[in-house]
């Protein structure tokens, strides 16, 4: 709003209530000058004339309005001091000039004061010299000259206070003026920053929301749900942004649950493959613990075997001074040899059950070298048991080779042995003669079957390593077994927990589904 505009209002009150006074004082002068007797006619038809002009002045309007309504009032004062002329109060009356005057005032109009003091200085000079009598009772010209110039010099004070304090108003009314239109475009800028925040506040709320039904959806294990509604364009990456995490994450979900499956069913065939293992390994540690009874037993025997032929031998050192009874030892020196051939014999069933069982176990080492292969990093550990088992299968083999030569050996010589009784048996007048090579003989067949008695301590103690390894073997696969259960479940929990991230969602995507 502009200054003209703020003192627009105040202006037409203002001059509405000089023109009222004018209506008011009109009244006056002639009612003064008929109350002391001066012609109230006349003068009241000045009076109605000014009043007249005011009206007319006041239709116009603007600034020439407020300057005539104004002077018009100052007139109607001049006629009131005119009505008492030759009258005591006529000096007293030219108080009303000043209330006059400074009545003027609130009509904010620098204008209008300067005419009306203009004025007020011309009627008095003027009539002061012309007709004294208008304005002074009294005649002395010189002194109604002084009492002119002592009125327009308080005149002049007051219409430079006057001025001063229009000029004044008018200034702060411009000021404010000025504030107001700052005001106004502070007021405007306000309600722009107002509008552009709710709106921010709106979209901030629109984008909140629809986060806020993503993570529902989210914690809800809806992996598939998608924001549909187009955020704004500050908001948009943050859209994309969700979108595209919810989209790796079932991906990456999906692909998990795949794994787990994959793993369970490994897992599974693991679980069978060490469960038949660790049935097989058991019933391979009995017939170990079989196989080294029957081994002790024999190694008994070797060595009961081994003391018969240093017997045969110490008997053969004595055939020379008993040949005429040495018909009675050769019986039970064939008899011994008999025995010992049946021996060797079983020894021979033996061990070629020991190369059946080594056989076997290579065969077991085997399968549990190709489990563990497949089971991959889960299955080193079946992987070592394979291979010590291998190796075990490999050192009985090779024991049991040893044993057939030692046999075969032994077998040769027991039936030399055999043949060399017999012929002294058929011949034993020869027996004299040869005494000493069969006592040779005998002494070599003792040493055999002390070193096959070595032979099979060895067998036995490597039977009963074997057999401690077995049980030890039997009781890993079992483990084994128990933890590929375990991972069985433990993988079975897993897909259980991550199938609840990956149900497909039931809408479409973003706000469709939403809604």
């Amino acid at each position: 709003m502009s200054r003209t505009d703020l003192l627009k209002e105040p202006r037409a009150r203002a001059i509405r209530i000089v023109l009222a006074a004018n209506l008011v004082l009109a009244v006056l002068p002639p009612a003064v000058a008929y109350s002391v007797g001066n012609p109230a006619l006349l003068v009241g038809l000045f009076s109605g004339g000014l009043c007249a002009l005011a009206f007319a002045l006041y239709a116009g309007g603007g600034a020439m309005a407020r300057v005539g309504v104004g002077s018009a009032l100052i007139g109607q004062v001049a006629l009131v001091t005119a009505a008492l002329a030759g009258h005591p109060w006529q000096t007293d009356s030219h108080m009303l000039f000043f209330a006059a005057l400074a009545m003027l005032i609130i009509m904010i109009d620098s204008r209008a004061i300067l005419v009306a003091t203009v004025l007020i200085v011309l009627h008095h000079l003027s009539l002061s010299i012309l007709m004294p009598a208008m304005i002074y009772p009294g005649g002395d010209l010189v002194g109604n000259v002084a009492r002119t110039l002592i009125h327009g010099a308080i005149v002049a004070v007051e219409t430079a206070v006057l001025i001063y304090s229009v000029q004044v108003r008018i200034t702060q009314t411009r000021a404010m003026a000025e504030d107001g239109a700052k005001l106004a475009a502070a007021l405007a800028q306000l309600e722009k920053d107002t509008a552009e925040i709710s709106r921010s506040q709106a979209e901030q709320t629109t984008v909140v929301d629809a986060l806020r039904l993503g993570l529902t959806r989210l914690s809800a294990g809806d992996l598939g749900y998608q924001i549909g509604a187009r955020f704004p364009d500050q908001y948009e990456d943050l859209r994309e942004a969700f979108n595209s995490a919810l989209q790796a994450l079932h991906k990456a979900m999906n692909d998990v649950l795949m794994r787990a499956d994959s793993i369970r069913s490994e897992t599974g065939g693991i679980s069978a493959a060490a469960l038949s293992l660790s049935q097989r390994t058991e019933e391979q540690a009995s017939s170990l613990a079989e196989m080294t009874n029957t081994v002790t037993r024999i190694s008994e025997g070797m060595k009961l075997s081994s003391k018969d032929a240093g017997d045969a031998r110490e008997a053969t050192l004595l055939a020379r001074d008993r040949a005429d009874t040495g018909s009675s030892v050769v019986d039970r020196a064939v008899v011994a040899m008999g025995e010992i051939e049946s021996s060797s014999k079983e020894i021979q069933m033996i061990t070629d059950m020991i190369e059946d069982i080594a056989f076997q176990t290579n065969l077991l080492a085997l399968n549990a070298g190709v489990e563990a292969a497949r089971a991959g990093a889960a299955g080193q550990g079946f992987s070592v048991v394979a291979s010590e088992v291998r190796a075990l299968a490999q050192r009985s083999s090779e024991a049991a080779r040893n044993i057939n030569a030692l046999i075969e050996r032994s077998g040769a010589q027991v039936a030399s042995g055999v043949k060399l009784v017999r012929e002294t048996g058929e011949v034993l007048s020869e027996i004299r003669d040869s005494i000493r090579s069969v006592a040779e003989k005998a002494g070599h067949i003792s040493q055999a079957v002390s070193e096959q008695s070595g032979g099979i301590d060895k067998i036995t103690a490597t039977m009963t390593d074997l057999d401690r390894v077995t049980q030890e073997n039997a009781a890993m696969f079992e483990e084994t077994t128990a933890s590929s259960v375990g991972l069985t479940s433990n993988t079975d929990r897993l897909t259980e927990t991550i199938a609840r991230f990956v149900q497909p969602s039931a809408g479409a995507t973003g706000s469709d589904r939403a809604a």
